[in-house]
């Protein structure tokens, strides 16, 4: 993970080019005479773990992949610390996914920049786009963005990777595309994640009795998602618009009493993507990529389209040849990191995590890894809980909530990033 202003996030981004039809999903393209570019966007906000453990911390936006984008990587996923090496020397300078439709043949270029941020993990390998810097103190690269240019066939023109059955990567590389063939492989799409810091446009408000959502921007949101889900059961709301500088008020007593159907709920979030622009194909790989957030990120959701402009300021975008068209969606996911009042709203989250805190003490290793896991993927929900289970007459339950809140506060509440790569600990180590 990158760290930029105390903030660490890795933004999955996906684009789609694609024409104006779309076969179903696995099939070849249909010929296309226009260039038309679809991207779609993923921003994964929350409060991190260590920042919860200070009372006087802020909400922090990260922007971010799911850890699963992260750490579940196909290992011929190229990560940025290992690839990128500037240039030339300075002393002092220590899920987009790209899918193609269009002409057999066609050569394309596509360069993305990271102002507020740098990439992360890519594939194909990229060139790096950099800046030279000079002055008094410094001369040196500053790198810019990357890039990539390859030609498009029906099928693939060389060696393309494997990936194991039932992994993400498979959804994505099921939407009908054109295969982009670089000088490192084929593969059906171009996949980056790169850091960014931006805060959310519509924010929302938990108080006891109602949500507030509240729309900052000068344009309308577009439909919004509303997920609360306590680790028992889940709820949710499909809100058509917010219009612009307005704020529109959810009822506890109607959203807590609202269907949880998840085939429904899927359905709901395949049609909010569908109606940014993207086509079927595109939103059914979106949502069963998020499909365990959707459907399994304990707490409060709040699922809104960034506004484009704020969006092509993050990434700038450029396309050769030109594109026909140019749809961008960028979405973030909001966990409404510091709203205490969230604890009202979640009753089946006390039984979860009474049983979690026991489990920090297991006797199990990897009960207690899978414990630290859901606990750190909770973030400041988890915290806010545990000023409770802190005064609960279970003297284990106090002693567990005390070690993982000292974990907390040490910053050493962390998963390791290979459980087959650790030896079995001893009650009391730490990995």
């Amino acid at each position: 993970m990158v760290r930029l202003a105390s903030l660490s996030g890795a933004l999955a981004l996906a684009l789609a080019l694609a024409g104006p039809a779309a076969g179903r999903a696995g099939e070849g393209p249909e010929p296309q005479e226009r260039f038309v570019v679809h991207e779609w966007g993923v921003h994964v906000r929350k409060l991190e773990m260590k920042a919860a453990a200070d009372p006087a911390a802020r909400p922090r936006s990260v922007l971010a992949a799911p850890g699963r984008l992260i750490s579940d990587l196909p290992e011929f996923v190229l990560r940025h610390s290992a690839e990128y090496k500037p240039s030339f020397h300075v002393g002092a300078w220590d899920k987009p996914v790209l899918h193609f439709y269009g002409r057999e043949g066609a050569e394309v270029s596509v360069r993305v920049l990271t102002p507020r941020g740098q990439p992360l993990a890519y594939w194909p390998k990229p060139t790096m786009v950099e800046k030279q810097l000079s002055s008094n103190e410094i001369v040196g690269p500053e790198l810019q963005g990357i890039a990539w240019k390859g030609r498009l066939s029906a099928k693939p023109a060389g060696a393309t990777p494997d990936v194991k059955d039932g992994h993400w990567w498979q959804a994505v590389r099921s939407v009908p595309a054109q295969w982009f063939n670089a000088e490192s492989g084929s593969e059906r799409f171009i996949f980056y994640e790169a850091s960014a810091l931006q805060e959310p446009l519509l924010t929302g408000k938990v108080g006891a009795e109602e949500l507030a959502l509240e729309n900052l921007d000068s344009t309308e949101t577009g439909p919004v998602m509303v997920i609360v889900n306590d680790g028992r059961s889940r709820r949710f709301v499909a809100v058509p618009t917010v219009a612009p500088k307005a704020t529109v008020r959810l009822a506890r007593k109607d959203l807590l009493s609202a269907d949880g159907d998840a085939e429904k709920l899927l359905a709901g979030c395949r049609a909010q993507w569908e109606s940014f622009g993207m086509t079927r194909e595109e939103a059914r790989a979106i949502v069963e990529t998020w499909k365990p957030d959707l459907l399994t990120r304990t707490g409060f959701l709040v699922a809104a389209r960034i506004p484009t402009g704020v969006y092509d300021s993050l990434f700038p975008l450029e396309i050769k040849p030109k594109p026909d068209e140019v749809v961008r969606a960028g979405v973030v996911f909001d966990t409404l990191p510091g709203e205490g009042a969230r604890l009202d709203w979640l009753p089946g989250l006390q039984a979860t995590l009474e049983q979690l805190a026991r489990d920090l003490t297991g006797e199990e290793y990897e009960m207690r890894m899978a414990a630290r896991k859901r606990l750190a993927d909770l973030g400041d929900l988890a915290e806010l809980f545990a000023e409770k289970l802190a005064k609960s007459p279970d003297a284990e339950v106090r002693n567990a909530v005390e070690e993982y809140r000292e974990k907390l506060r040490t910053g050493s509440l962390v998963m390791p990033a290979r459980l087959k790569d650790q030896g079995p600990l001893r009650r009391g180590e730490k990995p």
